[in-house]
């Protein structure tokens, strides 16, 4: 349970340093989307990832995407040099979308802090519910 607290509060604390502002109510469900897509990255982004995250926040589907996309296009506002500099590689964009931005950092995860600490085998998903294991 420890390891995964370590990644959620590593997650939410690399998207305040990025410029995401965490009172904007999609932060929360951005933060549990990278999340799952790190620790099963066979869910596909709209059909697995979003309805996950819409189960665990009790709110619909729908939501979560407007509210994500909200989120990614008020970082789009500022300054995305900054996620190059996070990830420590130049990427190019026009726009910068969630799918994308998800997968940016998912990727960023695996290589950098996941890999390193076994968290596959803390966790379990069931078709109801993301569930923790002890």
């Amino acid at each position: 349970m420890k390891k995964i607290e370590n990644l959620q509060n590593k997650i939410r604390y690399d998207l305040i340093k990025l410029g995401v502002r965490s009172n904007l109510l999609g932060f929360d469900y951005l933060c549990t989307a990278i999340e799952l897509s790190i620790l099963f990255p066979e869910l596909k982004l709209c059909k697995g990832i979003y309805v996950k995250v819409s189960e665990k926040h009790n709110i619909s589907y729908n939501s979560v995407e407007r509210d994500i996309r909200f989120v990614i296009n008020d970082l789009n506002k500022g300054s995305v040099s900054n996620l190059n500099k996070f990830i420590n590689k130049e990427i190019i964009w026009s726009k910068l979308t969630s799918g994308r931005f998800i997968k940016i950092l998912k990727d960023y995860y695996l290589e950098r802090f996941v890999k390193r600490q076994n968290y596959k085998n803390n966790i379990s998903l069931n078709s109801d519910k993301v569930s923790y294991l002890k």
